[in-house]
C-alpha cells in the first residue's frame, strides 16, 4: 500500500508542476519522505525508551497518523490536465463548426482511455528501447526489492538477536531514524556522482554489512550494518533515478517509467517472499544470509556489465580510429 500511494503521489505531482522543475521536486520529495521515516523513528525510540508506550501501542499512532494523511490528501490541489489523462489540448482562434465540436467532444471522452493506453505504450517502448534505461531500471528494481525485503523483517532479527542477549537494549527506532538520517546525505552525494561502477562497490558492501549484521550475535553490530546497508540503498536508487531521467527524451514520462520499475521491485520483492519465507520457511538467520548472497550478486553482475561496456567503447575506439 505504501509503494502504491508513493507512485501515485509521484504521478499527481509531475502531472502538477513543469516538466523543468523535475529534479527539484523528486529531491524535495524524497527529502521529505525521509525526514517523515526520521522524525518516526525519533518518536518511536523516544516513547519505548521512556517506556510511555510498547510496541502495540504505536501501531495507534501509525493509524491516526495515515486517517490524517488521507484528509489532509484531499485538501491537496486539483489538477486540472494530466500527463496521461484529460491531456492539455491547445486552441487556435479558428471558426469551429458546433456540430463537428460536439461530436469531437464526444469522440474524446469515449476514446480518452485508449489514447493514454496508447500513449503510455508509446513512452514506454521510447524509454525501455535505450540499453542504459534498461539496465539503470534493473538496478533500480532489484535494489528495491532486496533493500525492502532485508527492511521488511529486519525487526525479527533484532528480537532474535535480543532474545541471545542477558541484557537486551532496544534502539530499533534509532536505528532507523539513522538509517534515514544518513540516507539523505547519501542521496544528496548521489545527486553529484557520475560514476557507472559506484553501484557494483555499494551492493558489495550492502551485502558484507548484511551479512556481519547477521552473523555477529550483538545488536549494536547488527544495526550498524542495517544502517551501513540502508544508506548505501538510497545512494544507489537515488543515482539510479538520475540515470534514468538523463537517458530518457520525454521528461514527461519519468513518472510512468518510475511507477513501473517500482512495480517491478514490488513484485520481485513478493516473489522472494513467497520463495524464502513461504515456501522454503528459510529461519530468519538464513533468509538474511541468502539476501546478503543476493547483493553480492547484483554487485557481480553489474559489475561484470560494467567491465563489458567500458571493453565494448574501447573496442569501438579502436575500430575508429
Amino acid at each position: 500500500m505504501y509503494m502504491a500511494t508513493e507512485v501515485a503521489y509521484y504521478t499527481y505531482i509531475y502531472a502538477k508542476v513543469d516538466p523543468k522543475k523535475y529534479p527539484l521536486v523528486t529531491s524535495c520529495t524524497r527529502i521529505a519522505s525521509l525526514t517523515g521515516r526520521f522524525l518516526s523513528g525519533v518518536s518511536s525510540q523516544l516513547l519505548i525508551h521512556f517506556k510511555f508506550m510498547d510496541y502495540r501501542e504505536l501501531n495507534y499512532i501509525t493509524l491516526t497518523a495515515q486517517i490524517l494523511a488521507t484528509f489532509w490528501a484531499l485538501w491537496l490541489p486539483p489538477v486540472k490536465y494530466g500527463i496521461y489523462f484529460h491531456r492539455r489540448i491547445s486552441t487556435i482562434n479558428i471558426p469551429v463548426d458546433k456540430s463537428s465540436y460536439k461530436n469531437s467532444e464526444k469522440r474524446t471522452f469515449t476514446s480518452n482511455l485508449i489514447e493514454a493506453s496508447s500513449l503510455i505504450l508509446k513512452h514506454s517502448k521510447a524509454a525501455y528501447s535505450r540499453p542504459k534505461v534498461i539496465a539503470w531500471s534493473a538496478l533500480y528494481a532489484v535494489a528495491l526489492a532486496l533493500f525492502v525485503q532485508a527492511q521488511t523483517y529486519i525487526q525479527i532479527l533484532w528480537r532474535y538477536i535480543q532474545k541471545e542477549q542477558s541484557n537486551p537494549v532496544l534502539y530499533n527506532g534509532a536505528a532507523e531514524a539513522a538509517t534515514t538520517l544518513l540516507g539523505a546525505g547519501a542521496a544528496y552525494i548521489a545527486s553529484y556522482d557520475r560514476q557507472s561502477f559506484s553501484p557494483a562497490l555499494s551492493s558489495a558492501i550492502q551485502g558484507i554489512a548484511l551479512f556481519l549484521t547477521t552473523y555477529i550475535s550483538n545488536v549494536f553490530v547488527s544495526y550498524a550494518g542495517y544502517v551501513v546497508m540502508g544508506v548505501m540503498f538510497h545512494y544507489i536508487i537515488t543515482l539510479a533515478s538520475a540515470k534514468i531521467a538523463s537517458q530518457l527524451i520525454d521528461d514527461s514520462c519519468f513518472g510512468l517509467i518510475f511507477g513501473i520499475n517500482t512495480l517491478l521491485g514490488v513484485a520481485l520483492q513478493s516473489l522472494l517472499t513467497y520463495i524464502l519465507l513461504q515456501n522454503l520457511e528459510f529461519h530468519i538467520t538464513t533468509h538474511y544470509y541468502i539476501v546478503s548472497g543476493l547483493f553480492i550478486t547484483l554487485a557481480t553482475c553489474w559489475l561484470v556489465g560494467w567491465i563489458l561496456h567500458i571493453a565494448h567503447n574501447k573496442k569501438q575506439n579502436v575500430n575508429s580510429n
